[in-house]
């Protein structure tokens, strides 16, 4: 079993967001030391615990108002109450993927590259909205020169 500050190192994933997730049922500890309260994580949680992404739903770019959703694997479904929706994401079969290093500006970037070879490879469109995975960023790096995100963007042949 590991403390919340050992399972944060291990998985990446801030104190504070561990924290959140346990009172919204996202992702709770194995056990709750009955002494002193520290929440006790399990290595099997280990995999459920650093793969949360954002959907975009919108299907123009938007600097305000943006319609998204943030993503978290649950071990099993619960009830949706309080804004926080429990559902299947459906997968996608084909998925055009991109790491971006550095700072959340570069992303723009990211994206006029996918769209140069969207146009070079004229066999594929966009069959949806993107998803964004930051395995990096500003709860686990200092500078933002560190951050890494990943860009995924459904595809279907033409």
């Amino acid at each position: 079993m590991f403390r919340i500050g050992e399972f944060s190192k291990l998985t990446q994933v801030s104190i504070r967001m561990l924290r959140y997730y346990d009172e919204t049922g996202l992702l709770k500890p194995a056990k709750t030391d009955k002494f002193t309260n520290y929440r006790l994580y399990a290595t099997e949680q280990i995999p459920v615990s650093g793969d949360t992404f954002t959907i975009y739903h919108d299907m123009d770019y938007r600097e305000k108002d943006v319609d998204m959703e943030i993503c978290a694997p649950v071990t099993r479904m619960g009830e949706s109450t309080n804004g926080f929706v429990y559902r299947n994401t459906e997968s996608v079969p084909i998925m055009a993927c991109t790491m971006v290093y550095g700072s959340f500006e570069n992303i723009a970037g990211a994206f006029f590259s996918f769209a140069n070879w969207l146009q070079e490879h004229n066999q594929h469109k966009m069959a949806g909205t993107s998803r964004q995975i930051v395995h990096r960023g500003p709860w686990n790096e200092e500078s933002s020169d560190q951050y890494l995100t990943e860009i995924q963007v459904p595809l279907m042949k033409i």
